[in-house]
């Protein structure tokens, strides 16, 4: 399952208390910034799940905010392609956990040790699958802002159905959201940072395209679109650098690459996932059986 690395989880803090009778902690899967997470069994279904609980004995009220936040938004993202969220709860050390499905596949990081480049169609199939996931999210005023291959988790066995994981570092571009301190701070992995993040400016959906267009890439290409040991300097590359052209193709200047993504100079990979039928994208070997409903945009639907 998902968003952290086993590599990151301290084995000497004892497990979260969950409430008795309810969840069975089976293992950890890896330890983040603020949160943990678990693979667990409900004890009443005896179904595999997901449990993320949060770390800190002395919580900040903006990070139970953030936690109480990225629930709302999952709630409310009723998406095939988006990890669904079970249900919340606090520990009997009195700190927020919540319950996600479990998802039994690899990161898209992990194809790309397994696999450095991937088919042309199956790279189609994929992003289509992450941008229905985001545009439902846009449609909902909510801006991802940390795509990137570890948050997009493919189901097993044939590691090509989607689901976007970790909405903790989402943005709400709504008047009722929360003014969080962190929404203002420069965070992510820069090799996915689009330039709008690194500068300031105001966040859009063209910031969570830009990210999408960057792993395109690097799916295509096998390596990363400016790669980097220096964090200051890779950022810097994605505001003044024009991206290079897929090999075999012709070289094509950097305004043709834009087909509507704010102040996003990358391969459009919209522009092949659109020709890639709903149908395909949520076939047989989808996580989910429940097609997206006709209100869901799909990529070839965002305005050019």
């Amino acid at each position: 399952m998902p968003e952290y690395s086993s590599d990151e989880f301290d084995t000497t803090r004892p497990p979260p208390r969950l409430p008795e009778g309810r969840y069975e902690l089976t293992e950890p899967i890896g330890c983040g910034g603020m949160a943990e997470v678990w693979r667990a069994v409900d004890v009443r279904s005896r179904e595999q799940v997901a449990i993320k609980v949060m770390l800190a004995d002395e919580l900040e009220l903006e990070d139970v905010q953030r936690m109480s936040q990225e629930v709302e938004i999952l709630k409310k993202l009723r998406h095939p392609c988006v990890v669904r969220v079970l249900g919340t709860g606090v520990t009997q050390d009195t700190k927020p956990y919540v319950v996600m499905e479990w998802v039994d596949g690899i990161t898209l990081r992990d194809r790309f040790e397994l696999t450095p480049v991937l088919p042309p169609h199956d790279v189609a199939d994929i992003v289509g699958q992450i941008c229905s996931a985001l545009a439902e999210g846009h449609a909902l005023k909510v801006i991802h802002r940390d795509v990137k291959p570890e948050n997009v988790m493919l189901c097993a066995p044939e590691h090509l159905a989607v689901k976007v994981v970790d909405f903790g570092m989402a943005k709400v571009l709504t008047a009722q959201a929360p003014k969080l301190t962190f929404d203002s701070m420069l965070f992510g992995t820069p090799e996915y940072m689009a330039p709008e993040r690194v500068t300031g400016a105001d966040v859009g959906p063209g910031a969570d395209l830009y990210g999408v267009a960057v792993m395109a890439f690097e799916m295509l290409v096998g390596e990363r679109l400016f790669p980097g040991d220096n964090p200051v300097a890779v950022m810097t590359r994605h505001l003044r650098e024009a991206p290079p052209p897929l090999p075999g193709s012709p070289r094509r200047s950097p305004a043709s690459y834009r087909q509507g993504w704010p102040k996003s100079p990358l391969i459009d990979p919209m522009s092949e996932c659109s020709r890639t039928s709903s149908s395909r994208r949520w076939s047989k070997h989808n996580c989910s059986d429940k097609p997206p409903g006709p209100s869901t945009p799909l990529p070839g639907d965002y305005p050019t």
